[in-house]
């Protein structure tokens, strides 16, 4: 069973500033290096599809960074009004922000999710996909825009958890989420043959593990 993160690490950021802050900052810059390892494995995987897959990858690319992009910033700001509240010794406040976090999350998920199911198939023909570059991004990116929400969420609670002042929980989570998601590319691409359908499948359920 994991632990349970402390509710308030103040004092001992204070008494010790200089550990604490890189307790904060390694385990946060380890969690962007798996996600930079995981793109470009990732990548290897899907090349050994087709050219035409990798087109289509490098097309719906761009639609999940303005989501990852949303997400950061919705991250960032969650940390800072936890770690701000955990300051001011309201841990009352900081539940409220947490919990407000879960909601909106939620409700930000849903709406990227309804915008990609309902007009995916446009978007990508305005981003130039056509004949079966466009039939191959939006069988990767129906499958994707379904777990979304989950994304979200988990990004939230992710960022909680760092306000909270438990990096290491989050990185922890990243790192299995991402060899999950490598070992699942390798079994449902070349293994089972799936295609690019299956690097979606392997992403979904990664992040469906990772919440």
């Amino acid at each position: 069973m994991m632990r349970k993160p402390p509710q308030n690490r103040l004092p001992e950021f204070i008494a010790q500033p200089r550990r604490g802050l890189w307790r904060l900052a390694a385990p946060m810059m380890a969690g962007m290096s798996l996600h930079t390892i995981y793109l470009i494995v990732d990548f290897f995987f899907i090349g050994t599809i087709s050219d035409d897959a990798v087109a289509a990858i490098t097309l719906v690319g761009p639609l999940f960074f303005v989501m990852i992009a949303l997400l950061n910033g919705m991250a960032t700001a969650f940390t800072a009004l936890v770690a701000q509240a955990l300051g001011r010794q309201d841990e009352a406040e900081a539940s409220r922000v947490a919990s407000g976090s879960f909601g909106f999350s939620v409700l930000l998920g849903l709406a990227f999710l309804a915008m990609g199911g309902l007009g995916g198939q446009g978007i990508l023909r305005l981003a130039g996909a056509s004949g079966v570059v466009l039939d191959l991004a939006w069988a990767y990116f129906q499958i994707l825009v379904f777990t979304v929400p989950l994304f979200f969420v988990s990004g939230a609670l992710r960022s909680v958890l760092t306000g909270a002042g438990d990096a290491i929980t989050p990185m922890v989570i990243m790192g299995i989420a991402t060899v999950i998601n490598l070992g699942l590319d390798w079994l449902f691409i070349l293994g089972f043959g799936w295609g690019i359908a299956g690097a979606a499948w392997a992403t979904a359920i990664a992040n469906a593990i990772s919440l």
